[in-house]
């Protein structure tokens, strides 16, 4: 049975107080507190039409009374509700005690109730929220191609209408912004080396997803992002990313996924994990209940000779492209940033060799493991993804080791 957690906000002193919850007296508060210091929202309700911001030249904790006690409808839909801009030289910046009401409103392009812009590593905590009624995004985070890291914890999202909304959305870089790609724009994360089990990633562990809406439910991503995904419960929703074929995106570096709860009841859901790129890990998970699988490989670049509009500027991947890899009768593998390999920034087709590793998953208590989608062309299941050479099922990854959890920032 669905089981929606509802988590205790803890926190430090209050240093400034909002007279009430107002976006203009929350917004006061902030701007009256300085960097370090906490902004106490109190218990009350109010519906926000104008974005409240927290500074990139300040690190603040914005604490409210409570889940349920503390309520902030949206009243937005052109922006974000709420906008946290972080710097690697201010101390960390926290949003907690908060419940976020969406009010089944759509928001235009990617704002979300909570977004996240800036860079360094350990910069930011959002965690003991509540994101309700969700239409759109709950959390989106984009650190336009540098590095970042923070931690998402003890959150509940609940979205009670089947509407295309995630719960958050992770993304490394902006699209490509030239057609033909030439770059660096939209390529800048893959500068960087893939570093499994670093600090270097948006960590989101011990949340609650409770959503109507099966795909993509609790998580997106897009364009070089890195995510670990980590103790949480997953209800009747499942998550993955983009590959390099969506809105002029790149795929994503990389992703960890461990020691998760998956469950469905009611009609069947298709899956619980769907990847269109990156390298990653896929292990001790579990997953009861109505699920005709549980993971989903894919490229769709592959599966089509004339791509789809949305698959611009990237094109088929048919060994005509200059940044896949075209390897000799490969029709094109590897394809840019398709799952099991890493490429560079550079647009010249320069990759490593990086497969996908998944142990010791189960579904309705039987051993499970990672699969092609069954109904992709030929070229993706004969050319473009193989077992045993872009992922492996019931092996560990060689010398990985995960990062330390609970994440330093929760404890």
């Amino acid at each position: 049975m669905q089981q929606i957690r509802v988590y205790p906000a803890t926190g430090p002193q209050v240093d400034v107080w909002a007279a009430n919850t107002t976006h203009e007296a929350v917004q006061t508060a902030i701007d009256d507190a300085t960097s370090g210091q906490t902004v106490g929202v109190p218990a009350g309700s109010a519906t926000w039409t104008t974005q409240v911001s927290i500074p990139d030249t300040k690190g603040i904790t914005l604490q409210g009374a409570g889940v349920g006690q503390t309520i902030i409808t949206s009243g937005l839909t052109s922006d974000s509700t709420l906008l946290v801009a972080v710097n690697p030289a201010n101390p960390v910046t926290r949003v907690t005690g908060i419940t976020f009401d969406g009010d089944l409103l759509a928001k235009e392009g990617d704002y979300a109730e909570i977004w996240v812009a800036g860079y360094g590593l350990a910069s930011f905590r959002i965690d003991h929220c509540h994101f309700d009624n969700l239409r759109t995004r709950g959390i989106h985070t984009n650190p336009l191609g540098r590095q970042f890291s923070g931690v998402i914890d003890h959150n509940t999202f609940t979205a009670p209408g089947n509407y295309n909304s995630q719960a958050i959305a992770v993304t490394g870089d902006i699209p490509m912004q030239e057609d033909p790609p030439t770059g660096p724009q939209g390529c800048r994360p893959f500068a960087r080396a893939v570093a499994l089990g670093g600090a270097e990633a948006v960590f989101i562990e011990n949340n609650t997803f409770a959503y109507a809406y099966p795909n993509d439910g609790f998580l997106d991503s897009y364009g070089g992002a890195r995510w670990v995904f980590r103790y949480n419960g997953v209800h009747g929703c499942s998550g993955g990313c983009h590959g390099a074929d969506s809105g002029g995106y790149r795929g994503i570096r990389s992703f960890e996924v461990y020691e998760n709860t998956f469950d469905k009841t009611g009609d069947a859901q298709w899956l619980c994990l769907y990847f269109r790129s990156g390298v990653g890990v896929v292990y001790n998970n579990t997953a009861t209940g109505n699920y005709n699988a549980f993971c989903w490989l894919n490229n769709y670049r592959s599966n089509v000779d004339d791509p789809w509009p949305e698959y611009n500027p990237w094109g088929a991947c048919d060994g005509t492209k200059a940044w896949d890899g075209n390897g000799v009768g490969t029709e094109g593998y590897p394809g840019l940033d398709q799952v099991g390999t890493a490429f560079t920034d550079t647009l010249n087709g320069t990759h490593t060799h990086e497969p996908i590793y998944a142990w010791s998953n189960t579904l309705g208590g039987n051993p499970v493991g990672i699969a092609v989608h069954p109904s992709g062309s030929t070229r993706l299941l004969t050319l473009h993804v193989l077992e045993d050479r872009d992922f492996y099922n019931d092996t560990e990854r060689p010398g990985y080791t995960a990062y330390t959890y609970p994440h330093p920032l929760v404890t």
